[in-house]
């Protein structure tokens, strides 16, 4: 297998992705330029070239991503990339069941459009006031007004 190829000739490096609450979320990381098979199933050529980004898990076990960022590009922009996915599935989440993104019962593209456009709206507001309003920040402000 590749992914184990390449550990053995120590392709793998560690990457951190951010910083967590707990500390920092790392992991060891590949990545090599592919071409698609998918086209040639079909009798056409190789589509273009792509990124193969491979992570190792703490079992031993891989993940696998396919990016089509440009060839310049850095292996931790890759895994930063590759990361938010998870924001982004959570954030999904979170519209279809607290604020409806799925409950559109419309006729029309332009009503679903508006739809979905006024919940992911409502969704970056109350994410906004969540965060201006947490007991944390609250705490902060209280505190810097002690100082001054």
């Amino acid at each position: 297998m590749l992914a184990n190829e390449l550990l053995a000739a120590g392709a793998f490096t560690r990457i951190c992705w951010r910083m967590g609450t707990k500390g920092p979320l790392d992991g060891e990381f590949t990545a090599l330029r592919v071409r698609s098979a998918e086209r040639r199933t079909k009798g056409m050529p190789p589509g273009d070239e792509e990124w193969l980004l491979i992570e190792r898990e703490k079992t031993d076990e891989f993940k696998y991503y396919l990016s089509s960022l440009s060839a310049r590009s850095t292996l931790t922009s890759l895994v930063r990339l590759a990361k938010m996915r998870w924001h982004v599935e959570r954030d999904y989440q979170d519209m279809k069941q607290e604020l409806g993104f799925d409950r559109y019962e419309g006729r029309s593209w332009g009503g679903l459009h508006r739809h979905l456009a006024m919940v992911a709206l409502m969704h970056a507001f109350i994410a906004l006031h969540m965060e201006a309003f947490s007991p944390s920040r609250l705490a902060e402000e209280v505190d810097l007004e002690r100082v001054s």
